[in-house]
């Protein structure tokens, strides 16, 4: 009798668990993840304050929806051959796959940065994604 009741209760919580959340409406969305190498080529490094008004100046009036930056450590190889290792800023930013002036606008970023910090180069990643928000 215990095992019989045991197996009922067991089908009613699965019966419940399947029918208890509505379905989740997932946009198309994209994934545009920059990272920023912090080394200056000639010497010196961006610092808090400086990524901190790039920030404020470059990427927040164009992506005033908001985006996350996280701090990571980076190793690539130059156009000089040499292994670089450096800390770096991850900007990710998701928005709809159907967003007209994100390429613009993440070009202008890009193109900011390696100027003002003189960058060879910004990584670029861009990822389909289903996101619920």
């Amino acid at each position: 009798m215990l095992i019989r009741s045991s197996i009922v209760l067991i089908f009613a919580f699965s019966l419940i668990a399947c029918t208890s959340g509505a379905p989740i409406n997932f946009n198309a969305d994209m994934v545009e993840r920059l990272y920023f190498g912090r080394s200056i080529r000639d010497g010196g490094t961006v610092t808090d304050s400086s990524w901190a008004t790039f920030m404020q100046q470059s990427i927040t009036p164009r992506f005033p929806n908001g985006f996350t930056v996280w701090e990571a450590e980076g190793q690539w190889q130059g156009s000089e051959k040499a292994i670089v290792r450096e800390q770096t800023f991850v900007v990710e930013i998701i928005h709809p796959a159907d967003s007209v002036d994100v390429g613009t606008a993440i070009k202008q970023i890009i193109d900011e940065y390696k100027r003002r910090y003189r960058q060879e180069s910004v990584l670029h990643v861009i990822t389909p994604a289903k996101a619920d928000y």
